[in-house]
């Protein structure tokens, strides 16, 4: 059965990464802020969008999400099995219409913010990139607002 398991997996990692890239997207959205509610996965996706200097390209939003260590939601688990966690998610098929409705001229909601991380809750945390304000050493970060759970930044080197 474990074979069997990998096996589909690993089909599924091949396929994906051939073309997929609006899945990876939407996989990213749905970890990150799938629990957010739509105005927070609409969030998420402008992160991404922004981190990626503002490219409507979902090749150049997949090379960042993919970036080691940028998005949380991909440190302890494999892209594959994200990917078909994401997709049994109730949530997942707005994911994909965020990924399209990026595509246009969409209004950024973050004010330009490349970083966000949870303010408040159980899953509250204080990275040290953060503002001083929230508890970080990074002086340079600005505050752009929050939505849900989530703080978003920018000025975040």
């Amino acid at each position: 059965m474990k074979l069997m398991l990998a096996l589909f997996v690993l089909s599924l990692s091949s396929s994906v990464f051939a073309g997929e890239s609006e899945d990876i997207i939407a996989t990213t959205i749905i970890m990150e802020a799938g629990g957010e509610g739509f105005q927070g996965m609409k969030a998420v996706m402008c992160v991404i969008k922004n981190r990626s200097k503002g490219s409507d390209s979902v090749e150049d939003w997949k090379k960042v999400v993919l970036k080691r260590k940028q998005f949380s939601c991909f440190n302890n688990v494999s892209i594959s099995s994200a990917i078909v966690l994401a997709k049994r998610h109730s949530k997942f098929n707005e994911a994909l219409s965020l990924v399209e409705w990026a595509k246009q001229d969409a209004d950024d909601i973050t004010k330009g913010s490349t970083h966000y991380h949870v303010h408040q809750g159980k899953s509250r945390v204080t990275p040290y990139w953060t503002s001083p304000e929230l508890g970080g050493k990074n002086k340079k970060a600005v505050i752009q607002g929050y939505i849900g759970n989530h703080v978003f930044l920018s000025s975040v080197d």
